[in-house]
């Protein structure tokens, strides 16, 4: 009675607190890509590694990380050759250079600076600064801030803490502001009206995920008012219908870059108006747009006659079709994976 229940009180014990002993070898595997992805899209620079000026750490000094201590050169290497999303691209790039390997994540990269002075671990006069202002932020009136990369920092990092919030919001959406990422952020009727009012000049707007309160009605009021918009991220938001994309073939005459993957209701001739009605198009991400052979070959031909390259699932056109997407999805502010 006694041994069963000390052995009922360990299991329930390891149920609390996770196995106890080392790490499995499926556990490892399942934490590497996760780990990989962090270090070169965010932390690179934050864990003191050295980033040349197209991404790329050198992969023995990234395996010097604490966080990739389990895990060998030869592993790591393996998972950067090999990692794909689930759009079947690769993850990441490797090179080789004067008898050294190079690498770096394929697309989403934001590296974060160091917070602390070079080799040691005292924190900037800068990161103090906005560490300070981050923290207090409601005490703060940034309407007449110059500094968009200062703004964007603040945004960014309270996102990242999951602090970004609506009186936040209300403090840094600010006129400086041309590129602004509200993926995923719980936002309001009013936050989505201050963005056109308080940001008029935003050239780059990511809303992906944000399908729970994104309208047509909305986005024909948001068009109307963020004439410059360049790149439009809608991902995701789900109740849009054509009438969002006639609004903005009527009013982003700007327009670049755009992202409508995971939106059904958008129709195959809708979509192909709306292509067909903006020369100025460089990409159109519609990965899983339900497209019909016929309309493949129209998109196909349109490549043929413009610098338009079109993301779509098993589309295969030399001109317009992309052999690997992620190749050019660098960076929020000018396309999105």
């Amino acid at each position: 009675m006694s041994d069963n229940g000390n052995v009922s009180q360990s299991t329930n014990s390891k149920k609390k607190t996770g196995w106890v002993g080392p790490p499995t070898k499926e556990w490892l595997e399942n934490r590497l890509p996760k780990r990989l992805c962090y270090l070169l899209r965010y932390g690179a620079l934050k864990e003191g590694l050295h980033v040349d000026d197209h991404g790329f750490v050198d992969i023995e000094e990234l395996c010097s990380v604490n966080l990739l201590q389990d895990h060998g050169l030869e592993d790591v290497l393996e998972e950067i050759k090999t990692s794909t999303s689930w759009r079947k691209t690769k993850r990441f790039q490797w090179k080789e250079e004067r008898g050294k390997i190079y690498v770096r994540a394929q697309y989403a990269r934001r590296l974060e600076k160091n917070p602390c002075h070079e080799d040691s671990k005292v924190s900037t006069l800068f990161e103090h600064c906005i560490q300070s202002v981050i923290t207090n932020i409601e005490d703060y009136d940034l309407d007449d801030f110059p500094d968009e990369f200062i703004i964007s920092t603040m945004i960014h990092r309270l996102k990242r803490q999951k602090k970004l919030n609506n009186k936040a919001l209300q403090t840094l959406l600010v006129p400086a502001l041309e590129h602004v990422d509200l993926e995923g952020l719980y936002l309001t009727n009013n936050i989505l009206k201050m963005v056109w009012t308080k940001c008029p000049h935003i050239k780059t707007l990511s809303l992906m995920n944000c399908g729970y309160i994104m309208t047509d009605n909305l986005m024909s009021q948001l068009v109307k008012k963020l004439p410059d918009l360049t790149s439009l991220n809608l991902a995701r938001c789900q109740h849009l219908t054509d009438i969002t994309l006639k609004s903005i073939k009527k009013h982003s005459k700007k327009l670049r870059n755009i992202n409508i993957s995971m939106v059904r209701n958008f129709t195959e001739a809708c979509v192909l108006d709306f292509i067909i009605s903006l020369p100025g198009l460089e990409q159109v991400d519609m990965y899983d747009v339900r497209i019909s052979t016929e309309g493949r070959e129209t998109l196909a031909e349109i490549g043929k006659h413009r610098k338009l390259k079109i993301i779509l699932y098993e589309f295969h056109s030399e001109e317009a079709a992309q052999k690997n997407p992620s190749e050019m999805l660098p960076n929020f502010g000018q396309v999105w994976y």
